[in-house]
């Protein structure tokens, strides 16, 4: 039997309080971890991580009946296309956090994802300067430390391990990984069916693929009212975006034993964190 629209509002509402606990909980350990001087790894973690907790903040934001949801606006909007273009970023940067901030490679290797990720910021802002502010001088600077970037790579163990075209592949700077999001995402212990199948759906509704679209023209969903297509839609999208946050939190706290879990600190005495706790307290 399909649930009713009440059974839909109550499943909406639960998902969006659980995904709250889940993002105060993430911003807890970020918040604990902060102001530390760590080894380059942990550091790329920290700061994957912060990135990672303002994205979901900024979800929270969008999702209405929210803690988050001020409602400094014209009524509730309800707008799946936009939580859901989020969640995707969301996703993809907590793969990032894992490839360069929580898997554990060995030396060479990470340091060859991490100047490749380098390398892969270097040509972005290259074309940026040359094409959108015509800033040659600027780019040619950038060009110089894209140079740099080039021979470390070249001078690095794991790197020149790889076959040639690879090398000449990844020198291009087109990639900020050495493999797919496949690979990481197995590492990770995750279904890579499953992701792909998520990340087609959600990825349908950032490009404003047919998917986002074409019902618009029989149903209520994807014109800003409440309809139970976009909760099931949204509470779904919630749960397996959770289903991420969680285990990144846990990974991203054992990278510092000295510090006491603070998710299990009496919630009378932890810090305000709704609806605009700070993020990020660093040195």
């Amino acid at each position: 039997m399909p649930p009713t629209p009440s059974d839909l509002h109550s499943v909406y509402l639960h998902q969006v309080r659980v995904f709250e606990g889940v993002l105060d909980s993430m911003i807890l350990v970020s918040q604990a971890a902060s102001g530390r001087y760590e080894e380059p790894r942990v550091g790329w973690a920290s700061i994957l991580f912060t990135r990672l907790c303002v994205l979901s903040v900024s979800l929270a934001r969008l999702l209405p009946l929210s803690r988050r949801d001020d409602g400094n606006h014209d009524g509730i909007i309800w707008d799946f296309s936009s939580i859901a273009t989020l969640t995707r970023a969301i996703l993809e940067c907590d793969l990032m956090l894992f490839y360069l901030g929580l898997d554990t490679p060995g030396e060479d290797e990470w340091r060859a994802r991490l100047n490749l990720m380098h390398l892969h910021d270097a040509t972005a802002r290259i074309d940026m300067m040359r094409t959108l502010f015509a800033a040659k001088a600027q780019a040619g600077g950038i060009n110089k430390q894209r140079d740099e970037l080039i021979e470390r790579l070249r001078a690095n163990p794991f790197f020149a391990a790889l076959p040639v075209k690879r090398q000449d592949h990844f020198l291009r700077g087109e990639n900020i990984r050495f493999e797919i999001q496949d690979s990481v995402l197995e590492r990770m212990g995750r279904n890579v069916d499953e992701f792909r199948a998520w990340y087609r759906v959600l990825s349908a509704h950032a490009h404003s693929y047919s998917l986002a679209f074409h019902r618009m023209l029989t149903d209520e969903r994807g014109k800003g009212v409440e309809n139970d297509i976009e909760k099931s839609w949204a509470a779904n999208t919630l749960h397996y975006l959770c289903s991420f946050l969680r285990p990144s939190t846990d990974r991203l706290l054992a990278l510092f034993p000295d510090i006491p879990d603070p998710r299990l600190t009496p919630r009378s005495v932890r810090p305000n964190l709704a609806p605009d706790s700070p993020l990020l307290r660093r040195s």
